[in-house]
């Protein structure tokens, strides 16, 4: 990756954290500061990383506005509001990218992401154009029909997708323009233009927080982590 590259992220923090019953995630706090700073900082730090897009619910955007005013934090050049599905959010946020060369997408409710992995996946994306982070699974997965295994799947093929997600603007453009069939991450969406995606090892403390126990979890992470 060169230095001259322009790489802007898209923070995606529009959910409805529906499956944390009332809570917003993103204002959870770990160490006396809301969930969405922790990983908005990473980003913000990197020197990969020239500008940032954060796309938020409604109902987080009057608090995104007072924890990340412009002068604190320069390099977000824009805070929009999301759209109805996952894909939205991401094409809103892609419409107020300004030339960049790469897009790299993040969940904002993944705040253990490094610079380490932003450099892996921006250096492996290099050669097709599209990269994601993953882990190998390490549990059995099965195939089910109702309550019935309908196939036992080959785990040693089998990897457990997660973000940054890294593509080449024009990539990642024709797929939100072409493609409107819903879509659980970005790479399928790529994948389904006949494109390459490859896949760099990301982390397996790198866990989206979507339910209550989630919490938990991530309040261990933080105990233990050296930043």
């Amino acid at each position: 990756m060169n230095s001259h590259d322009n790489v802007t992220a898209i923070i995606l923090a529009a959910g409805d954290s529906d499956r944390m019953k009332g809570l917003n995630k993103m204002l959870i706090p770990f160490k006396n500061a809301p969930l969405i700073l922790h990983t908005l900082s990473v980003f913000h730090n990197s020197p990969l990383i020239q500008s940032i897009v954060l796309v938020v619910s409604k109902d987080l955007y009057k608090n995104a506005i007072e924890i990340f005013p412009h002068n604190k934090w320069h390099k977000i050049t824009n805070i929009c509001i999301g759209g109805k599905r996952r894909q939205d959010s991401v094409k809103n946020g892609l419409s107020k990218s300004k030339n960049p060369q790469w897009i790299i997408i993040h969940d904002g409710a993944r705040p253990f992401i490094t610079e380490d992995t932003i450099e892996q996946g921006l250096s492996a994306a290099k050669s097709t154009g599209s990269a994601v982070a993953a882990v190998p699974v390490t549990d059995t997965i099965k195939e089910v029909q109702g309550t019935t295994v309908i196939n036992t799947l080959p785990r040693n093929k089998l990897w457990a997708i997660q973000t940054p997600q890294i593509f080449r603007y024009e990539i990642i453009k024709q797929a939100h323009e072409q493609i409107n069939a819903n879509a659980t991450d970005d790479a399928s969406m790529v994948e389904q233009l006949g494109k390459t995606v490859k896949v760099f090892m990301g982390s397996y403390n790198n866990i989206k927080l979507t339910t209550l126990d989630d919490i938990n979890i991530a309040k261990c992470i933080f105990d233990n982590e050296v930043r």
